[in-house]
Parts: C-alpha cells; sequence; structure tokens
C-alpha cells in the first residue's frame, strides 16, 4: 500500500514511456499545497480506506516502539502492591493489544498476498472478519492512544 504517499498513482511510466510522467508533475505540486494546507494527503478523499491502513499502521508501529508510557489495561492493576510487576504485564498486554491491531491492518488489507488464491467470498468475509475486530479494539483503546 502506498495510499499514504504524495506520489500515490503518479509517476507510473518506466522506459521508453518515461515522458508521460511529465503530466503528473502540475498535479504532485498540487497535492504537496494541499497536503501543507490541510494537514494530510488529498489520496485521503479518494481512496480513504487504504490511506487510513497506511497512516494507522505507521502510527500504530511508532506508538507500539517508541511510546512513553501505557494506559491501565488489566484488571486489578491497582489491586498489587508491587507497581514494577503490574507496570511490566500492563506494558506487556498492552503491546499484545497494539501488536493484534496491526496484524489486523495487514489482514484488512485488500492487496494481501493471503488473498491470492482465496475464493474472494471467503477473502472477503476474513477482510470484513479483520475490520470489525480492529475497529472493535480501536474504539476499546480509542483514549489510551496517547503519547
Amino acid at each position: 500500500m502506498d495510499a499514504n504517499k504524495l506520489s500515490c498513482g503518479l509517476f507510473v511510466f518506466r522506459g521508453k514511456n518515461w515522458w508521460r510522467n511529465l503530466k503528473d508533475i502540475p498535479i504532485f505540486i498540487k497535492r504537496i499545497f494541499f497536503t501543507l494546507k490541510h494537514g494530510y494527503s488529498p489520496v485521503a478523499q479518494f481512496e480513504t480506506f487504504e490511506w487510513f491502513m497506511d497512516v494507522m499502521k505507521e502510527i500504530l508501529t511508532n506508538y507500539r516502539y517508541n511510546r512513553m508510557g501505557s494506559p491501565v489495561v488489566i484488571d486489578n492493576f491497582f489491586d498489587v502492591k508491587e507497581e514494577n510487576s503490574n507496570d511490566v504485564v500492563n506494558e506487556e498486554e498492552y503491546n499484545a493489544i497494539l501488536d493484534r491491531m496491526i496484524v489486523l491492518l495487514d489482514l484488512m488489507d485488500e492487496h494481501n498476498q493471503l488473498y491470492n488464491d482465496m475464493n474472494w467470498k471467503e477473502a472477503d468475509k476474513k477482510k470484513e472478519d479483520a475490520k470489525n475486530e480492529f475497529f472493535k479494539l480501536f474504539s476499546e483503546q480509542f483514549y489510551g492512544l496517547w503519547d
């Protein structure tokens, strides 16, 4: 997926037809100014689901490995007197949630090679199930996505 790139869908000609890419230069420049003005790529307006998956995968991966703290996700976090052990367990549990969300984003991707040799109905069901599970987790963790 390249939906988060400003050049998504542009500059696709190679070899002897390279010159046909020149028509994409004004579009690319417009996309730069649009992104500077609005804070997101204009690709999000016509490929919203792919853009969302690209952006969220990047954000969640960065958040997974570079955050400064974790919200409380385990039961009885405050009942145990040994704070350090609960902190470690809580962080591991939260990492597992973020890892699962990242995997689900991959499963939601219609370009995933997993679906190449699969019946389209079965592939659609798997993508739909992954989407539903992702947004359930996203909804549960929404206010905990801070750093």
